[in-house]
């Protein structure tokens, strides 16, 4: 048995995980500005941290490129 999804509901589940991608961006790019700060005000060393939001970052443009495709591909 083969389920099928309607194409306009296909296109709204990957505008709603665009949109979590998105979001996650946003926080990611949040995150790296107060590790900054913690830096300057605290002279914490935050090259750790860094290093694994800006991985997550990495992730962020593969995921929403990969669901820009999806979406293309839907039109």
């Amino acid at each position: 048995m083969t389920d099928t999804i309607a194409p306009e509901t296909q296109r709204a589940i990957l505008l709603d995980m665009r949109r979590l991608w998105l979001n996650t961006r946003f926080q990611t790019e949040t995150e790296l500005k107060i590790q900054d700060r913690l830096t300057q005000a605290l002279s914490r060393d935050t090259a750790e941290a860094q290093r694994a939001l800006l991985e997550r970052l990495r992730e962020v443009e593969v995921a929403v490129a990969l669901l820009d495709a999806e979406l293309t591909s839907l039109a």
